[in-house]
């Protein structure tokens, strides 16, 4: 008895395996390097970004460049007029909402200790797609209102 129950354990801790991590192949549409040629109304505003994102199935790599006419964040990092700041992570599209979740990284898209100059930690920003063909994708920011048309640079594909 006692042994056949040992027997019948180790069947169930032995047979149970944890299953890979599957990864989606994402938007199609969106797969490719986009940049944001232009933004509109940059001359009016006190500070602004500009978008250069990268679609790889369901991933994504940002690179934000920061343009600011005044210091609003504070510290010596933001005293220069503008900046890079890296992020990755994981999209999902949901009706006409891209929702963006990772972290701020190193330009070469690696960690990013706390502490560093500029944002660490996560990334999270959600986008209306207010407009999308082949070649223009206009995303409105959820946060700031603010639009961002990006031009197609360099279609991908996903190779899961």
């Amino acid at each position: 008895m006692k042994y056949s129950l040992l027997f019948i354990l180790s069947i169930f801790i032995f047979s149970c395996s944890f299953n890979k991590e599957v990864k989606s192949s994402g938007e199609l549409a969106l797969q490719g390097k986009w940049e944001e040629d232009t933004v509109k109304n940059k001359l009016q505003l006190v500070s602004y970004q500009q978008h250069f994102l990268t679609f790889t199935c369901d991933s994504f790599y940002l690179q934000l460049h920061s343009y600011s006419t005044i210091n609003l964040q504070g510290g010596k990092c933001y005293d220069a007029k503008d900046w890079l700041e890296f992020a990755k992570g994981y999209y999902k599209m949901a009706k006409d909402t891209l929702k963006m979740e990772g972290n701020f990284v190193n330009e070469d898209f690696k960690y990013k200790a706390e502490g560093s100059c500029y944002r660490t930690g996560k990334y999270i920003e959600n986008f209306i797609l207010t407009q999308q063909n082949d070649s223009t994708v206009i995303l409105k920011s959820l946060q700031t209102g603010l639009s961002h048309q990006l031009l197609l640079k360099q279609k991908l594909t996903c190779n899961n």
